[in-house]
């Protein structure tokens, strides 16, 4: 079947982006090439990973909290890397960040957007997507900022501890565990969860807040 244009153009946008930011970070993937086969499906070669977060967390018991910091800062290093480039993610969730080894790495960058650029409708992942990015109107286009990954950090966070992502929480409130699971056992990772929670997201700290926090700097 033919192939837009404009999908061809979205894939060669991906694949160049990748290489811009895996040179920049050893936690972005390299990207090398895509094609698409005669029914118009599309793939991509790029290095290859392991298992993804989600698969790899379901299939552990527990995780210690040295082994949450240890992924906490390489997650961190991919959004200072995206926010240093001006780009927003707008999607970061377990299932698209892979293991190289022991060395995680983000392996989509499919809506990534230019901070500050509008938004067409609902994106993302319920769980792990910012409320404004999620919960806006179809026939609004809101600007998205780099608050929006700070939500979805502190979401991922949030799901290593308690098994789901958080809920959305008009009282802020979101951060709080689900009924009957108690509170995560470090304080610093309750109050990671309790800033970068917030439904408004010009009260979410930036990278560089959670670069000092204690919890980031404590490993």
């Amino acid at each position: 079947s033919e192939i837009s244009p404009l999908l061809g153009q979205a894939f060669l946008n991906e694949i160049l982006q990748s290489k811009r930011l895996s040179a920049q970070s050893k936690h972005v993937v390299r990207m090398y090439d895509f094609d698409f086969d005669p029914v118009g499906l599309a793939f991509i070669v790029m290095e290859r990973g392991g298992l993804d977060l989600e698969k790899t967390l379901i299939n552990k018991r527990t995780i210690s909290i040295a082994q949450q910091k240890n992924l906490w800062k390489q997650m961190l290093n991919i959004l200072i890397t995206l926010h240093k480039n001006s780009l927003v993610h707008l999607d970061l969730k377990p299932s698209n960040l892979v293991f190289f080894g022991d060395r995680l790495k983000l392996v989509d960058l499919g809506i990534a957007q230019k901070a500050n650029s509008r938004g067409q409708g609902p994106n993302g992942t319920f769980g792990f997507t910012a409320p404004e990015v999620r919960l806006i109107p179809h026939n609004s286009s809101p600007r998205y900022t780099h608050k929006a990954d700070i939500w979805s950090l502190g979401a991922i966070l949030y799901w290593i501890n308690y098994g789901h992502g958080p809920q959305y929480d008009q009282h802020d409130r979101s951060y709080r565990p689900p009924p009957g699971i108690p509170s995560a056992r470090d304080p610093n990772i309750v109050d990671v969860l309790r800033h970068t929670l917030r439904m408004n997201p010009h009260q979410r700290p930036h990278t560089d807040w959670l670069a000092r926090h204690p919890f980031t700097r404590s490993f």
